[in-house]
């Protein structure tokens, strides 16, 4: 004869198939098969979830966009329409609209047309979201007022790169440097979605290579410039009484990690 229990929560919410013969298990009491349109409460029922309202029309009817939510702070918040090349905002329950023409919403442009919104990835950071998507280039939305938002691809101080490759492939440059230096490879690893990528060399020195910077009485040197990659040493000879100051200039080393690429050494690449 089947026996009937009253179960008094539900806040374990939907349980799995898998779950179906764990009698044993604490949350089997407290989970069901289907909560659809309902809302579990921490003390143990549930309620209908909220309704919607209707606030207004996307920008295109026949095209696909999306709703993205930015949270502000605790006061403000917006809910990003992202569709077909372009990104619209509303807030609390108002679309934003563009304060240089009050009747029209506020947009930007966006590299996203309607077929890749839905694989477009987010995460916001106080006032700035990211986004990206594998076809296109590292985007960044920055809130700079509530009427006001800028969007453009990220500028990296240094480009992103996929993991340091462990296979055994030599690499040489054609040149010490310029803008069109050639690579030729041990082995046959390049590939079309390489034409525009960069790549970054790392070497290691000849042993006893050092650079001197002498300096007589009474003398100043006010800038000398030395191209150091990875560890390094500093040694000062004789006596003299002065003021060393070590300074990195971060853009020329990147630029340098760019596009002068080293003759002399062991090779490792990575690519992105």
């Amino acid at each position: 004869m089947p026996v009937s229990q009253l179960l008094s929560s539900f806040n374990a919410g939907e349980l799995s198939p898998y779950m179906d013969a764990r009698s044993d298990v604490e949350k089997y009491t407290s989970g069901c098969r289907t909560l659809e349109n309902f809302i579990t409460l921490p003390y143990g029922g549930v309620q209908r979830r909220p309704g919607t309202e209707y606030l207004g029309r996307a920008k295109y009817g026949d095209r696909r966009c999306r709703l993205i939510g930015f949270n502000f702070s605790t006061t403000t918040r917006f809910v990003i329409e992202m569709g077909d090349l372009y990104l619209r905002f509303w807030s609390n329950g108002v679309q934003v609209m563009d304060p240089a023409n009050p009747t029209e919403p506020l947009e930007v442009a966006s590299p996203y047309p309607d077929g890749h919104v839905r694989q477009v990835q987010y995460i916001q950071i106080n006032d700035v979201m990211y986004f990206c998507h594998p076809s296109h280039p590292p985007q960044k939305l920055i809130r700079k007022a509530d009427d006001d938002w800028e969007f453009g691809a990220v500028e990296w101080d240094w480009p992103p790169l996929l993991d340091e490759n462990i296979e055994n492939i030599t690499i040489n440059p054609g040149s010490l440097g310029g803008s069109s230096v050639a690579l030729g490879a041990s082995a046959p690893i390049f590939h079309a979605n390489h034409v525009g990528a960069y790549w970054a060399i790392g070497y290691r020195l000849n042993s006893g290579a050092w650079t001197e910077v002498a300096m007589t009485g009474g003398s100043t040197v006010s800038s000398a410039e030395i191209s150091v990659f990875g560890t390094w040493e500093f040694t000062t000879y004789g006596t003299w009484v002065g003021v060393v100051v070590v300074e990195e200039d971060r853009e020329k080393r990147a630029n340098l990690l760019a596009s002068h690429l080293r003759s002399s050494g062991d090779y490792r690449t990575g690519h992105s």
